[in-house]
């Protein structure tokens, strides 16, 4: 069996000038495929491909930039099509605390939503009626064209939010299932769950379908790269009210604007259970293609490589196959496989509501219940779930964990033999008693049925 993965995405779109930046978010021609990766025939030769699989497509979508090397530069379309020219420009600031504090002053907003990115990409000026309908239509095209499924919004919070109302208002009437997830590179969740869509404490709906899981992300790094207590993860779930709809929440371990996975957490152990977390908790996870095989790397670009067999390499170097992997790469393969597959078998992994029941220095310990935030068609009748046991020791068997159940969303739910890992169990009344011998427990429970 192969990994179990739904949707893809990529930036085929916006022809590039290498000169612009080896990253492929320096556009010089809104309309053309970059021919690094094809033609506009192959791409929707991909799409037609990812559909027949029942895979979705997902394109990367730039509305913020474009390339240092695009003709728009020296010959505007029009009159401040850009935010600033090449000669004057703000550069782009970070601080997206700014654009939710009622109280900063628009000096210190207007590096944020005019900044040129990088200082070198020029911003559009998407506050003019006219910029802001040619990006629109722009992205219309291009969902016609491929037949695209979602989209991946890259640098959201740098771009007002009267643009995204209307981007989306648009598109949701042209595209009533188009889904999108914008970009919010920031650890704290009073921030990332104000771009959300139906959140206006910032401002205007922005209509965004989800933000990335940027915090979860942090906390992931600090956890099993640093050490830091399980229950940090539990933390950033207690903040899960500030979002309208953290069922929609893209978690990831890394993606291609940080350093890889498995260089940031270097302990194979940590890195298991790293990956059992963001396969078993709330939300979408997104998985960086090469964490499924613990390819390692730096900042950019080393974190940006391709993947073993990939291009000129040719697929006798590569890790496409078990027999071309290396142990370290199999293990890794074998354990992202058996976690999507007991997602895609237990409906309460993939979208059952959550709630911890444990979370300490080195355990965490919570349920997943019912199906409620899963599409129509994958929901399931009936109230079963699962129990996640996730412990960081060097002999978790020397741990018996205790688990007051009365009052919690476990209540009732009796577990059987684990799907997952080795663990002897009991339970007394309301009390649950959870002696591991895995450091990832997995147990299946079910609900009296009245």
């Amino acid at each position: 069996m192969r990994c179990a993965l739904v949707a893809t995405f990529f930036l085929p779109n916006s022809s590039m000038d290498d000169r612009g930046g080896y990253h492929g978010y320096a556009a010089t021609d809104q309309y053309a495929v970059d021919p690094h990766f094809g033609s506009l025939a192959e791409l929707q030769e991909l799409a037609n491909a990812l559909h027949a699989r029942g895979m979705k497509l997902v394109l990367d979508t730039v509305p913020n930039h474009v390339g240092p090397h695009h003709p728009w530069v020296h010959d505007e379309p029009a009159a401040n099509w850009f935010h600033g020219t090449l000669a004057h420009h703000l550069t782009a600031s970070f601080d997206f605390s700014m654009l939710i504090n009622p109280h900063a002053p628009e000096r210190d907003r207007d590096p944020i939503l005019h900044g040129w990115f990088a200082n070198s990409l020029p911003d559009m000026n998407t506050d003019d009626p006219t910029v802001s309908q040619y990006l629109r239509q722009n992205t219309v095209w291009w969902i016609e064209e491929t037949g695209a499924d979602a989209l991946r919004i890259d640098t959201f919070a740098f771009v007002n939010r009267g643009f995204w109302n209307d981007f989306h208002a648009e598109l949701h009437l042209l595209f009533p299932r188009l889904t999108d997830v914008g970009e919010v590179f920031d650890q704290h969740p009073e921030i990332t769950s104000s771009f959300a869509g139906g959140v206006t404490r910032a401002g205007i709906d922005t209509g965004l379908y989800t933000p990335f899981d940027f915090p979860t992300y942090f906390a992931t790094r600090e956890v099993f790269g640093e050490g830091k207590p399980m229950s940090t993860l539990a933390q950033v779930l207690a903040s899960d009210a500030l979002f309208p709809h953290p069922e929609r929440l893209v978690p990831f371990l890394g993606n291609h604007d940080t350093s890889r996975f498995a260089t940031a957490v270097p302990d194979t152990d940590a890195q298991r259970l790293a990956i059992a977390y963001l396969l078993t908790t709330r939300g979408m996870p997104q998985i960086y293609a090469g964490d499924e095989i613990a390819m390692k790397g730096g900042g950019d670009p080393g974190n940006r490589v391709d993947f073993p067999g990939g291009f000129e390499a040719g697929p006798e170097q590569g890790a496409f196959t078990e027999s071309t992997r290396t142990p370290e790469q199999q293990a890794t393969w074998s354990w992202f496989q058996q976690l999507l597959k007991l997602r895609r078998e237990h409906a309460p992994l993939a979208c059952g509501a959550e709630q911890v029941l444990d979370a300490g220095p080195n355990d965490l310990v919570y349920i997943r219940k019912g199906t409620s935030a899963c599409s129509a068609m994958d929901r399931k009748s009936g109230e079963d779930g699962d129990f996640i046991v996730l412990q960081r020791a060097a002999d978790p068997a020397a741990h018996s964990l205790m688990i007051e159940l009365k009052n919690t969303a476990a209540e009732g739910c009796t577990p059987s033999v684990p799907v997952l890992g080795q663990a002897a169990f009991k339970q007394h009344d309301t009390q649950l008693t959870i002696n591991p011998s895995t450091d990832v427990v997995i147990l299946p429970c079910r609900f009296e049925r009245r």
